[in-house]
């Protein structure tokens, strides 16, 4: 085993992109329903395993021999797009032939990059067809996503329906270029594209095609971004539907962030959310089933330190000691965070971390080679200042000020506090900052993201602090006889638990 305050450098990056996810990714339940196509949209806070998952995704796909695209929309050509938005429906339905479009093709461009001997005549000519036509457009059949929508529009002169494979010729298709708009022309395209893939049916490798960083250029003030991802959530209701009555093997996969999903308003998305939408929610239990933290942090140290069975991996990594005498070192740890992977591996790093210093200035600790309650209390400052810029980067496009209301917070002075000392605090605050929002407002933006909680009477339980993390069913009580800062701040805030 590694000698964990000497070798180990981390429990492994906070951000998906940074980490080795092949290594490190623990299978949930989120993932055992999206493998088996049965959940078409992730939803998760910031942090909670969104491209984790999706990475995941990729990797598990080519160890069973299926295919994915991924698709990420950073620098994606958003003006391109919005050129073949439909004029002729809804707002909120604008983009959905143009998603369609591009689910389509990146699922043929895909499928024919890797289609061999197997399908029949008529398969093969579908095939065939729809090669011709992205060579005509894009001089190959390997595209790149980003330029998926040329500016002067698609050209069609060779496209050829054949009713004796599609049953239905589309009219004018075949023509070199057409006077409908470009969302128009799209929406016949997808028709023919559609019957060709039904014509390959169920025989075809299984096909993953999967939407990341849809959250890149977010503006909740901006009509046109809200169009555009409610477009791809409709479009793929319809793409879902229709491949799965014709039993093609692919899967679409969105992943979004749940601030944005929340504030999206459409007709299907209560149907969306009953059917097709998997949210990732952890726990802090100390059992490794379902979607359990406590699993990805064990499998995380016995992975550094080389531990050969997983139930031995946190007391390898940290000592038996109890913190305050009553709380597990992992729920003391988890208490402060959103229950969230980046949170806990962020706190479980900064833990390491302080370990390491103490080894280094008091050479006499080393006798013990685990984390200890002094370098867990250690790590709370620091941590607390990530857990404020990790709530900065998810709020700032929501509420640009929102740290003013903080300061507010930092004026009450106490963790625990009523809405008396709030709207005193409030007050001072008022003379110093320009606050846009009124108390009401203020109270609800801090409990919308789980910076604050509520006082509340819980059959069987008590009295408990409710936080909008822990469920997000259950509206804020702004009347509430007591509020609660979230732990995770408390350093960051300078705040003592309770007024004096």
């Amino acid at each position: 085993m590694r000698n964990l305050l000497s070798e180990v450098e981390s429990f492994g990056g906070t951000a998906a992109e940074d980490d080795d996810v092949e290594r490190f990714f623990v299978e949930t339940p989120a993932f055992a329903s999206l493998a088996k196509g049965r959940k078409h949209l992730v939803v998760g806070r910031k942090g909670a395993g969104k491209t984790a998952l999706y990475l995941a995704m990729i990797n598990s796909a080519e160890r069973e021999g299926s295919l994915s695209v991924g698709l990420t929309f950073k620098q994606y050509p958003w003006a391109a797009h919005l050129k073949y938005a439909s004029t002729e429906v809804d707002s909120t339905e604008r983009f959905v032939s143009s998603w369609l479009f591009l689910t389509l093709v990146e699922t043929f461009s895909t499928l024919i990059e890797s289609s061999g001997p197997g399908l029949n005549r008529d398969q093969r000519r579908a095939v065939d067809d729809v090669s011709k036509f992205l060579r005509q457009n894009y001089g190959t059949t390997h595209l790149d996503f980003k330029h998926l929508f040329p500016a002067g529009g698609l050209r069609l002169d060779k496209v050829d329906v054949k009713p004796e494979i599609l049953k239905n010729s589309l009219g004018g298709i075949s023509q070199a270029r057409t006077s409908e708009s470009l969302g128009a022309t799209l929406a016949r395209v997808n028709d023919w594209l559609f019957k060709k893939l039904e014509v390959l049916g169920d025989n075809i490798p299984k096909v993953y095609v999967l939407f990341d960083e849809l959250d890149l250029g977010f503006d909740p003030n901006k009509s046109e971004y809200s169009d555009r991802v409610i477009g791809l959530l409709l479009a793929m209701r319809i793409f879902v539907s229709r491949i799965t009555r014709n039993k093609i093997p692919v899967h679409p996969i969105i992943f979004l962030r749940t601030d944005i999903f929340d504030l999206l308003h459409f007709g299907d998305k209560n149907k969306i959310v009953n059917a097709e939408m998997v949210e990732l929610a952890w726990h802090d239990q100390l059992n490794h089933t379902g979607a359990s933290l406590k699993h990805l942090i064990d499998w995380r140290i016995k992975e550094e330190l080389g531990v050969e069975d997983l139930d031995d991996a946190w007391g390898s990594a940290f000592d038996d000691q109890l913190t305050r005498g009553t709380q597990h070192k992992f729920q003391h740890m988890t208490f402060r965070t959103f229950l969230r992977p980046r949170d806990v591996i962020q706190f479980a790093n900064l833990a390491l971390i302080a370990a390491q210093t103490r080894a280094r200035m008091e050479p006499e600790s080393k006798d013990d080679l685990r984390i200890t309650n002094l370098d867990i209390k250690a790590a709370r400052v620091p941590y607390s200042t990530y857990f404020r810029r990790e709530l900065d980067d998810e709020i700032a496009a929501v509420e640009p000020s929102w740290q003013h209301y903080l300061e507010v917070l930092r004026t009450v002075g106490a963790a625990k506090f009523t809405r008396a000392d709030y709207e005193g605090a409030f007050e001072i605050a008022r003379r110093k900052f320009a606050l846009k929002l009124s108390i009401e407002e203020s109270l609800s933006l801090l409990y919308q993201f789980s910076i604050l909680g509520f006082e509340r009477a819980v059959t069987g339980a008590g009295l408990i602090y409710q936080f909008r993390y822990l469920d997000p069913s259950v509206p804020f009580e702004s009347d509430a006889s007591y509020f609660y800062v979230h732990r995770g701040l408390k350093e960051t805030l300078g705040l003592t638990e309770t007024l004096t």
